[in-house]
């Protein structure tokens, strides 16, 4: 099966990171609901996040819990993943070299802002993980693609894409709590 992951807070914990880089850098912490530019300005927290996309500072991304065993797991059992990103064609070396480093192997394509529903579709992936509730919206009924949410939820930055303060998700959309759950989906539906 030829499955969807988004990469940044769905394979790997990226608000961690952040959170992180807004202690070590600027002294302040980063709280839940709050956005970088509402913490730390709109042109650091701008320059920030191209530095995290753009950086071997992707490197630093610690892996979202059960992440990486699950995905190892899936992949042992024949299932091939296409790590579904938002991000831009110069960003994706360093997510090749992150995969690398924990032990996995994807194809990655970058959206470059672009919505994820149909570029899936057009992919012909059975099922797609994110965390972003306007990416996930996306996926219509008539997609065969099946959306799922991963709990945690995008933490907005001006970068981000899509409606931060988008917080229906469509009917259509399956939600996990976490990797495990999710590897419990996929292996229901096998």
């Amino acid at each position: 099966m030829k499955i969807g992951i988004d990469f940044d807070d769905t394979l790997n914990d990226y608000r961690s990171l952040l959170k992180d880089l807004v202690s070590e850098r600027h002294d302040k912490k980063l709280k839940s609901g709050e956005t970088l530019a509402s913490t730390i300005g709109k042109e650091i927290s701008e320059n920030l996040v191209k530095e995290v996309l753009e950086t071997d500072l992707s490197l630093r991304l610690a892996p979202r819990q059960h992440s990486v065993e699950v995905m190892q797991r899936l992949i042992k059992d024949g299932h091939e993943f296409i790590v579904l990103t938002a991000r831009y064609d110069r960003e994706i070396h360093h997510i090749d070299e992150w995969l690398s480093k924990h032990g996995l192997q994807a194809n990655v394509y970058p959206t470059n802002r672009e919505d994820k529903g149909p570029i899936a579709e057009e992919l012909g992936l059975a099922f797609h993980l994110d965390d972003m509730i306007s990416q996930i919206n996306t996926f219509t009924t008539d997609h065969h693609t099946i959306p799922v949410l991963i709990a945690g939820g995008w933490m907005p930055t001006s970068l981000a894409g899509g409606d931060s303060t988008s917080s229906r998700v469509s009917d259509h959309v399956r939600k996990v709590e976490g990797w495990l759950e999710f590897e419990s989906l996929i292996n229901t539906a096998a």
